[in-house]
């Protein structure tokens, strides 16, 4: 698992936060099926964490991906994942 590390501007300020690459996909496609740049996504799961960014963008994609409502591009986003055999084996 390849880990990125990625800067944004947050309310004015650089921040930035470490996904590893199949956690970014997935941010990537709940920001896209919210017509929201990336930026905003990560700007709205900043306002209500508790811990670190990085850990709060992984919960907030961790929901989504469970939730009962998913979008069309993390559909597609989950589905490749899955095929590509990444899943945990449990």
């Amino acid at each position: 698992m390849t880990i990125t590390k990625t800067s944004i501007t947050l309310r004015g300020h650089r921040t930035s936060f470490s996904l590893e690459a199949e956690f970014m996909a997935l941010l990537k496609a709940c920001a896209k099926d919210r017509a929201l740049a990336l930026a905003e996504l990560v700007a709205q799961v900043d306002e209500m964490r508790e811990g670190n960014l990085s850990s709060a963008l992984r919960l907030f994609v961790l929901r989504e991906v469970s939730g009962d409502q998913k979008g069309p591009a993390l559909e597609a986003a989950v589905a490749k994942w899955l095929a590509a055999g990444q899943t945990t084996g449990d």
